[in-house]
């Protein structure tokens, strides 16, 4: 996890056997904040990347408490439990095949991370 500017959280997690596709997100949980708390968050990483990325923006108690957990560790990153479950959804117009040469997508604040991906 790292602690970037603007009160936004980066959590990269390794792929492994992963497979999602652009537009879709995941539940997190970390434990060492609370155990039962699942909590939804766009992928903003593109589908080949190594590493299964999304950003948390601070909006509320949960997301303020993580931000204070990861800026209280050792530097601007650390490494924490997090437990993820999906992918879930997905746009609903097919953008990897070839029927659109061109493609406009308007998104703004941290609602831009599903465009990343």
């Amino acid at each position: 996890l790292t602690v970037l500017p603007g009160e936004v959280i980066k959590v990269a997690i390794r792929k492994g056997n992963f497979h999602y596709k652009g537009g879709q997100y995941i539940f997190i949980c970390v434990p060492g904040l609370s155990p039962f708390q699942w909590h939804p968050f766009s992928i903003s990483s593109s589908p080949t990347d190594e590493f299964v990325t999304i950003h948390i923006r601070v909006l509320g108690d949960w997301t303020k408490a993580l931000y204070n957990m990861v800026a209280k560790s050792r530097g601007a990153s650390s490494t924490m439990n997090v437990l993820f479950e999906g992918p879930y959804g997905g746009v609903t117009l097919n953008i990897d095949d070839s029927t659109y040469q061109h493609i406009l997508m308007v998104s703004g604040g941290i609602g831009v991370t599903p465009m990343l991906s």
